[in-house]
């Protein structure tokens, strides 16, 4: 008789654990930890524009903003394998996929819908640049529309813009460095790029930055890092988080004054830090 009563109970408690064990799973499946919610790896891309986010010498991702990205991924536990695609690609990703984010992207108000926008993480000068021994003066929009031919990054924002105030004399090529070998070459008569990108190309192709002038800025443009439009809630949520936590802990602006002295030491670059983040 009292073994029987052993086995009853020792089969309640089983029962009872058996219970336990299924609720804790119920509330696992229902509410999962943050870094399981959020384990799948999502489409991390970005361009070849330093100093922004480029391949360094061995071939490694590096760059202002590569440093922002890097810890965001620390704080929401992203593994996300970073990718460097051509801009035209990367913006069809983030156009027809629901899980890309892509960095980094200049904000206009044809693009302001289109996707979601992460944080600033910078300011960028649109500059005209030619070679220093041209005679060639662009004071206005209206005389750069008068040029034979302005040529761009398919893609690049510049692209936009400029196609988007009816120039019809643009010309698109796969990369800044065409641009800069062709107006050296004088293949072309000017180009539109930012300082900091043509003296790093400069830089890697060995070529004498003072080569080239700057005969006019045309914009100056906020850059942000974007997610997909449709991207899952709770995902943009916790990098938005994230983002607003090394905002206000000032990690941003630590990696903000590291690049700006970067910049001045190896390109003589200067650069403002305003709201945490660079102007150059």
């Amino acid at each position: 008789m009292f073994l029987i009563i052993l086995l009853k109970i020792r089969a309640s408690l089983l029962l009872w654990r058996k219970g336990i064990i299924n609720i804790a799973l119920l509330i696992f499946i229902i509410h999962p930890p943050v870094n399981i919610v959020y384990s799948h790896e999502l489409r991390m891309l970005t361009v070849n524009e330093p100093p922004a986010n480029y391949l360094n010498e061995h071939g490694l991702a590096e760059g202002y903003v590569i440093d922002i990205i890097k810890k965001l991924q620390q704080e929401t536990g992203d593994t996300s394998k970073i990718e460097f695609v051509p801009e035209a690609r990367a913006l069809n990703i983030l156009s027809t996929r629901s899980d890309a984010i892509f960095f980094s992207l200049s904000k206009t108000k044809f693009r302001e819908n289109k996707y979601t926008w992460l944080g600033k993480v910078m300011s960028k000068k649109w500059q005209v640049y030619t070679l220093k021994a041209s005679t060639l003066e662009v004071e206005n929009i209206e005389q750069l529309q008068k040029l034979p031919v302005i040529v761009v990054v398919g893609g690049d924002v510049r692209e936009d813009w400029l196609g988007n105030r009816q120039f019809t004399n643009l010309h698109s090529v796969t990369n800044h460095h065409q641009n800069v070998l062709r107006l050296l070459n004088s293949r072309i008569p000017a180009f539109v790029y930012e300082e900091q990108g043509l003296l790093h190309i400069c830089k890697e192709l060995n070529i004498d930055a003072n080569l080239f002038k700057v005969i006019n800025t045309i914009n100056i443009a906020p850059v942000y890092i974007v997610m997909s439009k449709g991207i899952s809630p709770d995902i943009l949520n916790l990098w938005q988080s994230a983002f607003n936590k090394l905002l206000a802990n000032g990690d941003i602006e630590k990696i903000s004054r590291y690049w700006q002295s970067k910049l001045w030491d190896e390109f003589k670059i200067t650069s403002d830090i305003s709201n945490s983040i660079l102007i150059f």
